[in-house]
């Protein structure tokens, strides 16, 4: 858990917070747990949308910290250093490494058809009236799926007005963004916000709990 004292949703014993853990050991390395959208390190306003990420304490205290790929490398460089001062440039060069991280290295080298969440899961998840969110949140947060026609089709029993409608409820209650790459054809992206991002860790208890329940 990367947060710390700072996440309201879920926490850790403090004694493992990583400011703890620092104290005992000679390297704290820190890979971020989750599959950020690749972004442009230069695209001011997608690299906004990641910001939060790149920030948390278990980045702030590690003494290496290893990400998915050499552009987002960039991203968390410049954030820190527009956070922390131009002064810390050097040493956030030093810390992050782009060398590739194990759960993107997991999702990119698996084929999009077999990213379906359990159905064990569906019967609790999948509302009666017809509401796909959480299924819309997961696909987003855990799956690398951040395109209207990818959802849709993930999801599979949903129609176009009905992922359009549970995505501008989303977006209107502050649980993802749009944005609009203004290319031709259309390129839409959906991304979670911080609050999206706060629940993450409800899924991480989500699946513990089933692996624990349901397996049988």
């Amino acid at each position: 858990n990367p947060y710390d004292q700072f996440n309201y949703v879920t926490s850790v014993d403090p004694r493992f917070y990583s400011s703890e853990l620092k104290k005992r050991t000679d390297m704290l390395v820190y890979i971020p747990y989750f599959v950020l959208n690749e972004v442009n390190p230069d695209d001011e306003q997608a690299v906004k949308g990641m910001e939060h990420f790149c920030t948390v304490s278990g980045v702030l205290n590690a003494d290496k910290v290893i990400v998915q790929s050499e552009d987002m490398r960039k991203v968390y460089i410049n954030v820190l250093t527009k956070a922390c001062g131009e002064e810390t440039r050097r040493h956030w060069e030093n810390t992050i490494l782009g060398t590739g991280s194990p759960k993107f290295d997991k999702v990119h080298g698996t084929k999009r058809d077999k990213l379906k969440i359990p159905e064990e899961w569906l019967r609790i998840i999948r509302k009666p009236n017809g509401e796909w969110k959480i299924e819309i949140i997961y696909y987003i947060a855990f799956q690398d799926i951040h395109r209207f026609g990818e959802l849709r089709r993930h999801i599979g029993d949903i129609t176009e007005s009905s992922l359009t409608k549970q995505l501008r409820e989303l977006e209107a209650d502050g649980f993802i963004t749009r944005y609009d790459y203004k290319e031709v054809p259309p390129r839409v992206e959906y991304n979670l916000t911080d609050l999206g991002k706060s629940f993450i860790p409800v899924f991480e208890h989500m699946k513990q709990w089933g692996d624990e329940n349901l397996s049988e």
